[in-house]
This record gives C-alpha cells, structure tokens and sequence, in this order.
C-alpha cells in the first residue's frame, strides 16, 4: 500500500536559504511505498521568496506552494502548510535548514513504520567556528538533558509526526505569535498523549545561518517579551524546571535587579562582544554569551511584566 510524507517548510523572508532548502529536500531517497510532497508555506515575504519559489516550481514537480497574506509566526505558518497536505506523515523542516543526508527521510520512514507515532531529529551547524561550535554543543547538552528533562528539551524543527497525533494536538499553539516556546509547548503536549517516540540524533539537519552576538540576544529578547508568559501559563510546572525560570524577571533570586534590567542587557552584551573578540577559551566565550543571552531574556520578561502591571510610575 502506497504511503506518503509531507515535508513542510515554515518561509517567511526566506529568499537567501529557501532554494537551496527545497532542492536538497526534493533529492531525498524514500522506499518505493513510499512518495513524498513539499509543502512551503510562504507566509506574507517581502523579499523575493515568492518569486523563487515560483521558479523552483518548475523544476521540483513534488512542489506545493501556499501563500499567506501576512506574518502569523511560525506556528501559524507550521499549521497552514500541514493543513494543506494529505500525507500519512508530516516532517517539519525550518527553511534555513538542510538535510545531512540522502536518506535522512528515510530513516524519520522506518521509524515510523517500526511503531513509533513521532521522531524527533536534531539539528547540527556546520564549521568550526565560534558559533557553529556552540550550536552544536547546546544540541549536545539536549541529547543530555533529554533523558532527565523529557521531550520539551528538544526541537521541533527537525520533527516527523503522524497526520493524525498531530490532528490530535491541534497543531502547534497559535498563542505563540514570536519567537520562542512554541517547539516547547507542542512536544510537552505530545509528551503528555503517552505516544511513543523516537529520539534519533543522527538524523540530522544542517542549519546554516551567519549567527552574531545581536541576533542570537534579539531572539531571547523576543522569547521572554512576548513568548515567556504565554509557555508558562500554560506549562507552569515544567517552566519552573527549566533554566529560563532562573532568568525571568518575575521569579527567582534575579527578580531584585529588574529596574535595571536594561542596563544589565547592554553591559553583559557588551563583555560578550568584547570576550569574543580577543583569544580566549571556547568554554570562557561560551560563559559570557550565554549570559548575555540570559541578560537579555530577562529584559523581556521584565517589560512583559511592566504590560500586565500597567504603565510604569
């Protein structure tokens, strides 16, 4: 009996990454009862992604392109392209990632005809740079983690599902309208469905992005100002048991410097920049980013709660 998997690329603004993604998709082998369609969903771009897409339609005939009329967030943007596919299975895949291997498809497949309902795959950079060195190594502390903390340590964004968990969870949470959480949300609700899943870290996915210091504090910014207190309103327990709870400027021993939230962001980012550029160790450079990063999530949190207290005296 012939079987078929949606793959379903999230785009938004995707120009410089979207061809490469879908060209490498599109060379992936299956087994023969198997057939594969690529979903893009191109959510409201302004920076040529639809005229590439239009383009690539014409030489990847498993191609099918959805087009949104405004930025909805990934989520949104997640659902939308699934909706529109009929496949047994849905993979999710960012459109800044690739496929490490021919048959990395393959092996999300045999998966899942093996028993299991959902497979988590990870996602590697490539390089041996300051930036793919520490991507890798968070990816690293998830396998670690995984095993004590569950499912929410991981990413969806290397994730095969059956169509019908999926239907089952409603999708991913649409309440997550910004970056950060909405990957979160949905493997605690799988996790709590009791289906089983595969955890395979090597089927990877190579994400290639020219990470900096300011976009990767942005993200976090963006997380605990707008993301934050949607996952922890949803997830009180499990937010509390995550690291992100330390540096939220509602809870915990930091809660006493949030009136200076603003300045603590710019000076650890500051030391950040400044630790990355002068000779030092990996794990020194590590310290410092991370801080920044957690800085800068805890300016976020601390706006988000200025909003829901009302303007500030």
């Amino acid at each position: 009996m012939q079987k078929s998997i949606d793959i379903v690329i999230p785009a938004y603004n995707a120009a410089a990454a979207i061809g490469d993604t879908v060209l490498c998709v599109s060379r992936q082998t299956l087994p023969d009862s198997w057939s594969m369609t690529i979903i893009v969903y191109d959510d409201g771009s302004t920076d040529g992604t639809a005229r590439i897409l239009k383009d690539l339609r014409r030489q990847v005939d498993s191609l099918k392109i959805v087009t949104g009329d405004t930025n909805g967030g990934r989520s949104l943007a997640c659902n939308r392209g699934i909706e529109a596919g009929e496949g047994d299975v849905v993979l999710v895949c960012d459109a800044d990632c690739r496929f490490s291997r021919r048959d990395t498809v393959a092996g999300f497949v045999a998966e899942i005809e093996s028993g299991y309902d959902a497979v988590i795959g990870f996602v590697e950079m490539s390089g041996s740079g300051f930036w793919a060195r520490y991507t890798n190594s968070v990816m690293g502390d998830r396998q670690t983690e995984g095993q004590r903390r569950g499912l929410a340590t991981y990413s969806a964004a290397n994730c095969a599902i059956r169509r019908d968990v999926f239907k089952a969870l409603k999708g991913f949470s649409t309440e997550f309208t910004h970056y950060g959480f909405e990957d979160k949300d949905f493997l605690l609700r799988l996790e709590a469905l009791g289906k089983p899943v595969a955890i395979r870290p090597d089927l990877k996915v190579r994400h290639d992005d020219d990470l900096t210091l300011g976009a990767v504090c942005r993200k976090q910014f963006e997380s605990g100002r707008h993301s934050a207190g949607v996952f922890r309103r949803r997830h009180p327990d499990a937010y509390l048991a995550m690291p992100y709870a330390r540096c939220d400027a509602a809870l915990g021993r930091m809660r006493p410097l949030a009136p200076v939230s603003g300045q603590l962001q710019g000076l650890t980012r500051f030391g950040a920049a400044i630790m990355l550029r002068i000779p030092s160790g990996f794990a020194v450079r590590r310290f410092f980013v991370r801080v920044a990063m957690c800085a800068a999530y805890f300016h976020g949190t601390r706006l988000a709660a200025a909003d829901t207290r009302g303007p500030e005296r």
